[in-house]
């Protein structure tokens, strides 16, 4: 891949990213669709944070990722966050819009898209979920909403699996 002036520039922040796949993958995915885009991975100390989100506004990144521990620090660093980031309280995503960072949480989306992309309808259907942290929380709450019959939620720590619980059925209610 060429370098040039106008390459987008994507990436993703978090401390450690040293074994996350995301810059081959990505990079592979824009060199097969022949996108003049790169994908860097940046490991990022707290203290950094801020400074590396105004550095990102300068340098007009499209686009970056955020991974452990920060989805939920970065917030207060954004311009704005979406409804379903600010139910989660965590961020994953956060794209430019016109010099605006806007903070996304696509969990429980991205999950559901791998069953409209294989026409699997999950309405009625028992779940079992792997897991109990944050990404398992945005995808249970994205499960609730698509009428399934029941969620089992096997993880390591039994308390966190029924820390999970509470929070759906909390969640649930209040809406």
């Amino acid at each position: 891949m060429e370098i040039t002036w106008n390459t987008k520039l994507y990436c993703l922040i978090g401390k450690p990213i040293d074994k996350s796949l995301s810059p081959i993958i990505h990079n592979n995915i824009f060199k097969i669709l022949n996108k003049d885009s790169l994908y860097l991975g940046f490991n990022i100390e707290e203290t950094d944070l801020k400074t590396t989100i105004n550095g990102f506004k300068a340098m007009k990144i499209e686009s970056f990722n955020v991974t452990i521990p920060y989805k939920k620090s970065i917030i207060k660093y954004l311009d704005d966050i979406t409804p379903e980031a600010k139910a989660m309280g965590a961020v994953n995503t956060v794209k430019n819009h016109n010099g605006r960072f806007i903070g996304y949480n696509t969990d429980g989306d991205g999950f559901l898209q791998t069953f409209h992309n294989n026409n699997i309808d999950i309405k009625g259907k028992n779940i079992l979920l792997i897991g109990a942290g944050g990404a398992a929380y945005a995808i249970a709450n994205a499960l609730v909403k698509k009428d399934i019959y029941s969620i089992t939620i096997a993880n390591r720590t039994l308390d966190n699996s029924f820390l999970l619980q509470k929070k759906i059925k909390k969640d649930k209610k209040d809406k």
